[in-house]
């Protein structure tokens, strides 16, 4: 639980800066190594910490389409993506669909 609130709270600041979220980071933070950092995430969500931080930008990402009317340009970067293209790809492999798609579709927002 220590280290999800710890990689909650280094998140929120890169999404307050519209940076990217790097793995290496959390580690660092948390004071574990890349491979500590790996195996703990690993154990307690079931994913890589790259896949797991992929997922929460998506997971904001989600929240800003269904909730505003920012363009999809202004929503990838403040959920850290770096480019447009960037998160248009990741979005589409962990939704299955363009956010375009996603928020003409109605929807709950389910937790992920």
């Amino acid at each position: 639980m220590a280290l999800e609130n710890a990689i909650k709270q280094y998140l929120a600041e890169c999404f307050a800066h519209e940076e990217s979220p790097r793995a290496c980071e959390v580690a660092a933070r948390c004071g574990l190594s890349p491979v500590q950092l790996t195996r703990a995430l690993q154990r307690e969500q079931g994913m890589r910490p790259a896949a797991y931080l992929k997922a929460r930008q998506v997971e904001l990402a989600r929240q800003l389409l269904s909730t505003t009317d920012l363009n999809t340009t202004e929503i990838a970067y403040r959920a850290g993506f770096g480019t447009r293209a960037t998160f248009f790809r990741v979005f589409r492999r962990i939704t299955g669909k363009t956010p375009a798609q996603f928020r003409d579709t109605p929807h709950r927002m389910e937790a992920t």
